[in-house]
């Protein structure tokens, strides 16, 4: 089953250094950990990433889930392992460039978003790419294994936006059997692209829709998720607003004929996600 989730968060890069770092000498290391009033945070002196996009998914097949984001210098997926377990996962720093997932053009110094699912029906998680700004989406095919996947980039659009706050989403949205493809387009009224899966699960063939789904205009730049957050058995929709904001829409439509409909842009209060 596919399954992905973007963390509503302001991820912080995480390098772990187990020796010293030093220019010419010896006498520099790299301190992660701190007290505050007489608390001690063990990743305290992190620092962070701007426009953030985060993505899960279990990429080697071990029964946990990994992280990706969207931040190296030029269009690539920075890794973490998951060395932990599904019940407490522990991210470990493992990849600046994760492998096929390289010299994607984007904007911004590299920003890009990614999201994974089995798009040709072979078992495996291919990857659905979209940059911020410049072009539209395309497909990683995954041409490995479920173990060790081997990423084929490809210009294969799926007739995506050419400009904008661009993420990208994969859901079957309608309940056909086979996943749809959303992303933002930010530069006419920060809203969601949509281009509908028409083809199979074995041959995705995807047709543009609209710029404007559903008429949802955001406001701000915006990064999104679908899931089913009140168990009725459609998909809702959560999004991360540019300066902290998240926002709940429920589906008041169901499974097949979805319909979005603003609860609150308050959906966990206290948590920000800056930007």
């Amino acid at each position: 089953m596919h399954f992905k989730m973007k963390l509503a968060i302001a991820l912080c890069g995480t390098i772990f250094f187990t020796s010293p770092i030093s220019a010419q000498d010896s006498t520099w290391q790299q301190v992660l950990g701190g007290w505050v009033d007489d608390v001690y945070y063990k990743n305290l002196f992190l620092g962070g990433t701007y426009y953030t996009r985060i993505s899960l998914a279990d990429i080697d097949a071990d029964g946990d889930l990994d992280m990706f984001y969207g931040g190296g210098d030029s269009g690539s997926l920075v890794f973490f392992e998951n060395v932990g377990t599904a019940e407490n996962p522990i991210f470990q720093f493992a990849l600046e460039e994760f492998p096929g997932l390289v010299n994607m053009p984007a904007y911004y110094g590299g920003t890009v978003d990614v999201d994974f699912g089995d798009l040709d029906a072979d078992g495996d998680l291919d990857a659905a790419y979209s940059p911020t700004l410049v072009i539209g989406g395309s497909i990683c095919w995954n041409d490995g294994t479920i173990y060790e996947p081997d990423f084929n980039f490809s210009f294969s659009h799926p007739n995506g936006p050419v400009e904008g706050q661009s993420n990208v989403t994969l859901v079957d949205i309608d309940f056909d059997g086979d996943l749809d493809y959303f992303s933002g387009f930010g530069f006419n009224g920060f809203q969601m692209f949509f281009a509908e899966n028409i083809g199979t699960p074995e041959a995705p063939v995807w047709e543009r829709r609209t710029r404007f789904y559903q008429d949802i205009d955001f406001g701000i730049p915006f990064d999104f998720d679908f899931g089913d957050i009140d168990n009725d058995g459609d998909y809702d929709l959560i999004v991360c607003k540019h300066g902290g904001n998240i926002a709940y829409y429920a589906n008041v439509g169901g499974p097949r004929e979805p319909h979005f409909e603003h609860v609150t842009d308050d959906f966990l209060p206290d948590r920000d996600t800056t930007d």
